[in-house]
C-alpha cells in the first residue's frame, strides 16, 4: 500500500483523478466536499459544481482558494479532472485532519464572496 512518503508526482496525479471520478460518479448530488484520507494523511477537496451562467467562475474560485492554500503553507500535491472535458476536479493537499477546519473555511469563504 502506498504512503504519503512514497508516492510520485504521478502517483498523487492517478490519487487525484479516481478521485475526481469518485466525485463525479458516486457523489455527483453533493457538489463539492472535502475528504480525508487517513492512510495517505491528506485533505482532497472536490467540485461537481457548474455554473452555467458564469462558466468561468469556477476558475476564479480555484484560483484563489489555490492563493489561501499557498498563504497558509498547504501544498498542493496534485490536481485533477474528469471526465476528460474537466467537469469534475479533484484539489488533494498536503494537509491532515488538523488543518480540515482551515481548507473548509477557506472554500467555504471564497464560495460566498464570488456569488
Amino acid at each position: 500500500m502506498a504512503t504519503s512518503a512514497t508516492m510520485t508526482k504521478a502517483g498523487w496525479r492517478r490519487f487525484a483523478k479516481g478521485c475526481a471520478a469518485s466525485a463525479h460518479e458516486d457523489h455527483f448530488a453533493s457538489r463539492r466536499g472535502v475528504w480525508y484520507y487517513e492512510d495517505l494523511d491528506v485533505l482532497v477537496l472536490y467540485d461537481n459544481n457548474p455554473y452555467a451562467d458564469r462558466p468561468q467562475r469556477r476558475g476564479e474560485q480555484l484560483a484563489e482558494f489555490r492563493g489561501r492554500l499557498r498563504a497558509a503553507g498547504v501544498e498542493e500535491l496534485a490536481y485533477a479532472t474528469y471526465p476528460e472535458d474537466g467537469y469534475t476536479y479533484a484539489l488533494v493537499m498536503d494537509a491532515g485532519r488538523d488543518r480540515e477546519q482551515f481548507v473548509r473555511d477557506a472554500i467555504t469563504d471564497v464560495l460566498s464572496k464570488s456569488l
